[in-house]
């Protein structure tokens, strides 16, 4: 299932397997809990607009980024996905 989460375009998915310091720096950006060991989660970002206020976000390609609520639009993720 991880891999089919990873080829969705809009998701990002953080595990604790693919490196556990840059891993969990994303998850803490996002204010997402931290993956350990072999857990993984994954969640729909959208590019951080002004109306949003200070929420939790990341840099992905020098934009920032924040988890996506249910009336954000789908957006592709940058690729590759680095912090």
């Amino acid at each position: 299932m991880a891999d089919a989460l990873r080829a969705m375009p809009h998701l990002r998915t953080v595990t604790g397997t693919d490196g556990p310091d840059r891993e969990s720096a994303l998850a803490r950006g996002l204010g997402l809990p931290e993956p350990g060991g072999e857990e993984w989660i994954s969640q729909r970002l959208t590019r951080l607009r002004p109306d949003q206020g200070a929420v939790p976000h990341i840099l992905l390609a020098g934009e920032p980024w924040t988890v996506a609520g249910p009336d954000d639009p789908v957006e592709e993720i940058p690729s590759p996905c680095t912090p």
